[in-house]
């Protein structure tokens, strides 16, 4: 898909940007979720 786009021009319209970025700053600003089943010498619940 990267190939196609990056060799081709007119692939991405202007419309596209807006959910682009939208799509990008979703992602990048999650937050994560904790870990559910913490094992190993690691995990230290009285921490």
């Amino acid at each position: 898909m990267i190939d196609y786009i990056t060799s081709n021009r007119g692939v991405i319209t202007d419309p596209i940007y807006p959910e682009a970025v939208r799509m990008f700053c979703v992602n990048l600003f999650r937050t994560l979720p904790p870990i559910s089943n913490p094992t190993g010498a690691d995990y230290d619940p009285e921490e």
